[in-house]
């Protein structure tokens, strides 16, 4: 049986991804006071590398069980999310066949590696005594380069309830709290406000207890107020199953055509979590109407689209990382053009490969020259958030790969770009280093030629608002105003805010206090004059 019936979370504190099992605690040692813990590195079919063990915990065939564990250090690939799942099987199986998935969470968009978070889910036990079974918890992340981590508890499964021994969490942290459910909506269906020209932003409302639907929400730009518009009939990176008909967007990859009124997504239609999103979605802006939907045939299925730009109506840039067959772990980055109809063609890519700054951050086109940068991590600097910049020439004669540039981010650390077309300027908000718990968030302009991050303004004071790399709003950058929005999280809250930057007057104002946490690929759709 695949079910998910609750999930608890926890953020104990601020490499590779990891994962431990908390309860029933894991073969070996278990150290979770720290993200990155060796103790949470472990790889190889079925459990790790670590031999079977006597068994320390009783469960109840066929009653439900609550297991708890720890994703340690988060790997999240855009366009292409990864997951966790709760399986159980015989102590000397010898293929995955031979284990029973109890539970499924797809791993989630929290922007910083360096990060930790426990889960809880209530499974059910098969049915079926056992004297020697093992509990086991797989994090695969679909991250270039990235191989499965596993761990494992032995157990015995019991069918005589007066031999069950309760499971403790003997590591639980007394921060743990309960999964908030769903941002609050009203319920004006279909009755958007903001409409006739004015400013406004949309997305998508992701509910963590009915993880196969979203609701296409409007966002009131000053109240913060949430309206629901439509709901949908798919979810948001994989919710909680592995069943052929999961159906899903790619969290983060949208393109914006505001010409016509609409967004893309990259669409899961089918299939397991382990097959790539190939389909392109397209949404109306204004009331969330299903226009289009395509197969890309292109996609070779082992390659995801991680980034999308728009560039004219009907047609987007995309990035891609493509793994190089004879070197396994290389990559080389693709540069193609996607259009309406599902054709995709590759515009060019860079001549050598990397295996090292392949965290795909964002991407931004600068019409005006004719530009895409891309903004790339360093995956092994997670804290530092070493970066660069990559950039490509695109134009209707010429499609080239024109270089990169490390940046300094040795005062200014950032995770999306933006440029602004009147300046030429390419612009990111940040909150300084990784440091600060309470930051104070800066508007910055990144040079992409020498490689240097210059402070242009102060946007927040510090100790008011928690240190955070999401934020960023699609299409964010109103281009004939000169005002970029960004969400900024309240310190110790739920609460949430939009700031709009005017770049020219340097000023901020705010939005007043909303929630917005559980609303997704945020799309700023500016006011027509």
């Amino acid at each position: 049986m695949e079910t998910l019936l609750a999930v608890l979370f926890l953020i104990l504190g601020t490499a590779s991804a990891h994962i431990c099992l908390i309860s029933p605690q894991q073969r070996g040692q278990i150290d979770i006071s720290t993200s990155g813990s060796r103790t949470c590195f472990k790889h190889g079919f079925p459990c790790g590398g670590d031999a079977p063990a006597d068994p320390q915990f009783i469960l109840q065939a066929g009653q439900p069980a609550f297991i708890k564990w720890q994703q340690n250090y988060n790997h999240y690939e855009v366009g292409f999310p990864g997951y966790m799942d709760i399986s159980y099987g015989p102590v000397n199986s010898t293929q995955e066949s031979q284990w029973t998935v109890l539970a499924v969470v797809s791993d989630k968009y929290v922007f910083s590696q360096d990060y930790q978070e426990n889960y809880t889910a209530i499974v059910t036990i098969p049915n079926t005594p056992c004297d020697h079974c093992v509990l086991r918890v797989r994090y695969n992340a679909h991250k270039a380069g990235e191989d499965t981590f596993y761990q494992c508890s032995d157990v015995h499964v019991s069918s005589n309830v007066r031999h069950v021994s309760p499971l403790k969490f003997p590591l639980t942290d007394s921060k743990d709290k309960a999964l908030r459910g769903a941002a609050q909506l009203t319920q004006r269906k279909n009755n958007p406000k903001n409409v006739n020209g004015a400013e406004s932003f949309y997305g998508e409302a992701y509910d963590p207890f009915n993880p196969s639907r979203t609701t296409y929400v409007q966002i009131d730009p000053t109240t913060g107020e949430k309206t629901s518009i439509k709901k949908m009939d798919f979810g948001l990176d994989g919710g909680n199953s592995q069943a052929g008909d999961t159906k899903y967007i790619a969290d983060a990859v949208v393109g914006v055509d505001p010409v016509g009124k609409s967004t893309v997504f990259m669409f899961h239609g089918a299939g397991s979590l382990d097959v790539i999103p190939k389909q392109l979605l397209e949404i109306g802006l204004s009331n969330g109407s299903v226009l289009n939907t395509q197969n890309i045939p292109a996609l070779d299925g082992t390659t995801a689209i991680n980034g999308l730009a728009y560039v004219y109506p009907e047609h987007y840039l995309t990035f891609s990382l493509q793994e190089e067959s004879a070197k396994p772990g290389n990559f080389y980055f693709v540069v193609g053009m996607l259009d309406h109809t599902g054709g995709w063609k590759m515009l060019a890519k860079t001549p050598t490969t990397e295996n090292l700054y392949v965290n795909y951050q964002s991407m931004v086109f600068n019409r005006g020259k004719n530009l895409l940068h891309i903004l790339m991590g360093n995956e092994n600097a997670a804290d530092a958030l070493n970066a660069r910049i990559y950039t490509f020439v695109v134009t209707p004669s010429t499609e080239r790969f024109q270089g990169f540039r490390e940046l300094d981010v040795s005062s200014f650390t950032f995770m999306s770009i933006n440029v602004y077309e009147k300046t030429g300027q390419i612009l990111a908000i940040s909150p300084g280093l990784f440091t600060d718990t309470y930051p104070s968030y800066s508007l910055v302009e990144i040079n992409p030629i020498t490689g240097n991050v210059t402070q242009i303004m102060k946007v927040t004071p510090p100790g008011i608002f928690e240190k955070y790399y999401g934020g960023s709003v699609v299409n964010g950058l109103d281009q004939r105003t000169g005002q970029l929005k960004h969400v900024f999280r309240v310190a110790d809250s739920e609460a949430d805010v939009i700031a709009s930057i005017n770049i020219d007057s340097q000023s901020v104002t705010f939005s007043q206090i909303t929630n917005l946490r559980h609303i997704h690929n945020i799309v700023h759709v500016p006011a027509t004059p």
